[in-house]
């Protein structure tokens, strides 16, 4: 269905099975779910991150399915659930998707100086090189336009 956002309070109470995997969901909250809820697939979405408040309300979930999600994996992505992934079983299954020098890697296995910087600059070459190119070209844009 590719929806992208799921406003507060949208699913009834009474449901306790939800599975919203191969979806365009970026970005969850506790509240947008029922408090009674059993069974919740998150799945091959586009997350990037948890707040600690929505893992904290996951964890009481029986059955969560968070794999194949696009972790980004840096201080501001990890930060507020680092310590605790090694707590729940929520992660097992959880890849960092970024950044590149990080691709593949399980979320479980992460050592806290691995973790890059905010917005931190990708460690592999050719991205390093391709963003100075498109750079460049966006200042020449300007430049001519002015």
């Amino acid at each position: 269905m590719k929806i992208k956002n799921i406003p507060v309070d949208f699913f009834p109470e009474r449901i306790k099975t939800l599975n919203l995997s191969g979806n365009n969901i970026s970005e969850i909250m506790a509240d947008m779910f029922p408090k009674q809820i059993v069974n919740l697939d998150l799945s091959n979405n586009e997350i990037k991150g948890l707040q600690n408040s929505v893992m904290l309300f996951l964890e009481t979930v029986q059955q969560v399915n968070i794999s194949h999600n696009q972790w980004t994996c840096d201080l501001c992505h990890l930060t507020d659930i680092f310590f605790r992934v090694n707590k729940t079983n929520l992660f097992k299954n959880a890849t960092c998707a970024f950044p590149s020098v990080l691709k593949g890697k399980q979320l479980v296995r992460l050592n806290l100086e691995e973790l890059p910087a905010c917005g931190g600059v990708e460690n592999n070459e050719g991205d390093s090189l391709e963003s100075n190119k498109k750079g460049l070209l966006i200042g020449f844009i300007c430049i001519v336009t002015f």
